[in-house]
């Protein structure tokens, strides 16, 4: 799906950080997991660091998509592929599945 937005305005983007750019990304892809009755499954980039910051952002993320009434997975790549630490801090206490 073409969200229409512009790689200029692309600033906002990125590593699950709480901006209204990522929410109004997740509201547009929940609108059509939703309308396509499927499940979703959230890749993040290799050059995603797996440090406090991603934690955060990660853990407010999925407990806010956990509500989009289906179920929602997260790949992991790069680092965060090799030290599973980050992502089953954010998979305890937040239930997503997680999947390399």
């Amino acid at each position: 799906m073409r969200a229409g937005i512009k790689h200029s305005k692309t600033s906002g983007y990125g590593f699950l950080c709480p901006t209204r750019e990522v929410r109004r990304a997740w509201e547009l892809t929940a609108d059509a997991a939703k309308a396509l009755n499927v499940q979703v499954v959230v890749q993040t980039p290799p050059n995603m660091p797996a440090d406090s910051q991603l934690i955060m952002n990660g853990e407010r993320f999925f407990r806010d998509v956990a509500t989009s009434g289906f179920a929602v997975g997260w790949e992991l790549r790069g680092e965060l592929a090799r030290n599973w630490e980050a992502g089953s801090i954010i998979y305890i206490r937040t239930g997503v599945m997680l999947g390399v």
